[in-house]
């Protein structure tokens, strides 16, 4: 089964290279933030175990950005990030927890391409204009993030007598299925792909990195548009798309929520990112939801689905099923002094000036 999954991906990217070298591409106004890698926001099942009984296990090592016991990050409230539609374990009061992060190495045991690629196609990110450089970039290992979620309260105290809990997994395939499915969120960071001045500004900085946002956010819109069908929504803050292939499919509907707008954060500065809190900084993002929906035994009719939270519609469809939310960001990296050294993981970079672009300085997180 491994040998069919490369060879299927060394096929496609062949004839990816191929297509790619053979047209003249126009740039969409977005590059991807290759040093923050493809974030797989995971929390270990509570109602099943991680790992298989009797199973070898893997405990993949965390990209040392802070103690080995503490959280990179810390600041998310439980009932805010459950309203965004993510799923995680949830307590009681909401308001008196937190979703606590920690980012890890993808695991060895696990193939990269057989978690990160349908990720991307279930979103029909492979059609984007830089789709293909998406899927490259996604099946490497060295690009592959996972960040690992737990729930404790608000005041909890990491210590090394109460650390952060370990990654663990089974190194089996059916590991990686179960992985797969307890995968809620996902985030990717793109930038702009105009360069800024030296001597620009750093809230303009800000304005030309959240225009990457705007771009990227356009073309996935312009793909949308074409691959599925827009549909009615009682939310006129979103648009609701669904497939239009297919007349009739299986008990489910696949349903894709995607705001109009980018949120812009002001005050960014207030976001920072764990890789280098004093130099990198998130300066806004836009959420896709992505929703199945069930009908008892009955075949979805894409060509006549009602409005999306309609009372003909929840008379059809039931409650949601599985639900995912990718989200995509724009970063900033600025810096204090005429040299600042920018860790990502275990690798330095280093940057002489403020910039948008940090490919050059990619960190090989292998």
């Amino acid at each position: 089964m491994r040998f069919l999954y490369k060879l299927f991906f060394v096929l496609f990217f062949v004839t990816a290279a191929t297509s790619t070298f053979a047209t003249k591409t126009v740039s969409p106004g977005w590059a991807l933030d290759e040093n923050m890698g493809f974030q797989l926001g995971y929390f270990p099942p509570t109602n099943s175990p991680a790992v298989h009984s009797n199973e070898d296990t893997e405990s993949p090592p965390s990209l040392n950005l802070n103690k080995i016991y503490l959280p990179d990050i810390s600041n998310v409230h439980l009932d805010a990030f459950l309203k965004l539609g993510v799923r995680a374990p949830t307590e009681e009061p909401l308001n008196q927890y937190n979703a606590y992060f920690k980012l890890y190495r993808f695991p060895n045991s696990f193939i990269p391409a057989n978690t990160t690629v349908p990720i991307l196609f279930a979103y029909h990110l492979d059609q984007l204009q830089n789709g293909k450089e998406l899927m490259r970039y996604v099946s490497k290992r060295k690009n592959t993030v996972v960040k690992v979620g737990c729930v404790e309260t608000y005041n909890f105290v990491f210590s090394p007598k109460h650390p952060f809990p370990k990654f663990v997994i089974g190194r089996s395939d059916s590991s990686q299925w179960l992985f797969n499915k307890n995968i809620s969120f996902v985030s990717l960071y793109v930038l702009p792909s105009k360069q800024a001045n030296k001597s620009t500004r750093a809230n303009e900085l800000a304005k030309l990195s959240q225009q990457g946002l705007i771009n990227f956010h356009h073309n996935l819109i312009e793909v949308y548009k074409k691959d599925l069908r827009l549909i009615p929504g009682k939310d006129k803050k979103y648009w609701y798309f669904v497939g239009k292939n297919i007349p009739t499919a299986a008990n489910k509907l696949i349903l894709f929520m995607v705001p109009k707008e980018t949120l812009r954060f002001q005050n960014w500065r207030a976001t920072p990112m764990p890789q280098d809190p004093k130099h990198i900084f998130l300066t806004g993002h836009v959420l896709i939801h992505r929703i199945v929906y069930k009908t008892g035994n009955n075949l979805v009719d894409l060509t006549n689905v009602p409005k999306i939270g309609s009372e003909a519609f929840n008379k059809i469809y039931k409650a949601p099923g599985k639900a995912t939310m990718f989200e995509i960001g724009s970063t900033l990296y600025l810096h204090d002094s005429k040299q600042a050294n920018l860790k990502f993981g275990t690798f330095l970079v280093k940057a002489e000036n403020a910039f948008l672009n940090p490919v050059p300085y990619l960190a090989k997180m292998i």
